[in-house]
């Protein structure tokens, strides 16, 4: 009944024709037309700007872009209409200072995924501050861009530093990536699982739909059975996993899109996500 109701509350935005008013500019997320408030008006604007029937001010573009992907669209209008009709709330403001951190670390020497920074930082955001992995996520992306350095900085030590820094030096042990994750085997079995493989896909990839953000994946080297790797889950952006990890190869800690194996030296086999605080 919402989706139908939704449908045709948009086609009636569609037939709006009235002129959007104020010129001033007004830095009020949804709100396209700069008019100080957030209505039905501003999602008709939107749908006419995507059809080349009406222009939008530079703030008020900046305004319309509520899920801030970079682009104003029918999306944006829908999160808009949605708001107007009470159906939803709009996204909250982006935070500056975490955005700062994830930007640092959205660029390696092995991937560039500077055009989702936004969008990531707009994922950690919106999880509830009542989500014990979101104080995770915040203290990990602190450490995004931080060099490598082995014995002092490496793959198991920023992980550890994510969780104990944000009051969760209880729930997740010390020591070696190798040890870690046979304290996890031995000691909290419920809090360590196999990684399962995608259904209906031509190549192994792992399943992820069970993940949550800030869970702890572990790579496993085939040959000796010994743990070779951990990094930090963020979540599904747009369509693509992402993790923030301190790797040798990338120099550093930085946000890089999920891996599950390497075909050089055959070291590192995804094998486990660890729920270390559930």
């Amino acid at each position: 009944m919402k989706k139908r109701i939704l449908t045709v509350l948009l086609c009636a935005c569609l037939l709006l024709i009235g002129i959007p008013r104020a010129e001033a500019a007004v830095k009020t997320l949804g709100d396209a037309n700069c008019d100080g408030s957030v209505t039905v008006t501003d999602a008709s604007l939107i749908l006419r700007y995507t059809v080349k029937l009406a222009k939008i001010s530079s703030q008020g573009l900046e305004n319309a872009d509520v899920n801030w992907d970079g682009s104003v669209n029918a999306a944006d209008a829908s999160a808009i209409l949605r708001y107007a009709v009470k159906l939803a709330n709009l996204p909250k403001s982006i935070d500056s200072t975490l955005l700062g951190y994830v930007q640092r670390g959205t660029e390696s020497n092995t991937s560039d995924w500077t055009s989702y920074a936004k969008a990531i930082t707009q994922a950690i955001q919106a999880l509830p501050t009542t989500d014990p992995y979101r104080a995770v996520l915040y203290k990990a992306a602190e450490y995004m861009g931080t060099e490598y350095a082995s014995g002092t900085f490496d793959c198991s030590i920023f992980v550890r530093k994510a969780f104990h820094e944000s009051g969760n030096s209880a729930k997740y042990p010390g020591g070696s990536t190798d040890s870690v994750i046979k304290t996890f085997l031995s000691k909290y079995p419920q809090r360590i699982h196999s990684v399962t493989a995608q259904s209906g896909t031509s190549a192994w990839e792992p399943d992820t739909t069970q993940w949550k953000p800030g869970y702890v994946l572990a790579y496993i080297n085939p040959s000796t059975g010994k743990g070779s790797h951990v990094s930090i889950y963020i979540g599904n952006i747009n369509g693509k996993d992402f993790v923030m990890e301190a790797a040798y190869n990338a120099g550093g800690a930085y946000i890089r899109k999920l891996w599950w194996s390497t075909t050089d030296t055959g070291i590192y086999k995804l094998t486990y996500y660890m729920t270390p605080l559930e």
